[in-house]
């Protein structure tokens, strides 16, 4: 997708809920001008502007030394997995934003939701 059309939905979301939304930047960057195989852009510009309160949050995996770096860098959130509480760092003193990435089990029946539940706990995998 060409980068001005997600410019311009996050733009667009931001207008219409009137209220920040999060983008979550896995890897990847955005240019104003940008020469590629398929398509070129040039000083591209935003109309109409979208007012800095409601410019979109950004998430970043910070399940890393690197990750945690980055989003610092960035001005970002991180994200990160949780560990058991004997394992998870302290980041009370940390000015950076934060959150971690949780999963709901939801099926028919308590029984079955807690079954996979613990199967994906001991496996270490996510829960489908």
């Amino acid at each position: 997708m060409h980068p001005y059309s997600v410019a311009k939905m996050v733009s667009s979301f931001g207008y219409f809920y009137r209220r920040r939304i999060y983008l979550n930047m896995v890897a990847g960057g955005a240019a104003v001008s940008y020469r590629g195989e398929f398509y070129i852009v040039d000083k591209l510009r935003m109309t109409p502007p979208l007012p800095s309160e409601l410019f979109p949050g950004v998430l970043v995996s910070g399940s890393s030394e690197a990750g945690l770096a980055a989003a610092r860098d960035l001005g970002a959130t991180a994200v990160r997995y949780p560990q058991p509480a004997d394992r998870e760092p302290d980041y009370s003193n940390d000015a950076l934003d934060s959150g971690i990435r949780v999963g709901i089990i939801a099926r028919e029946g308590e029984s079955e939701a807690w079954k996979i539940a613990m199967h994906a706990s001991r496996k270490n995998v996510k829960a489908s």
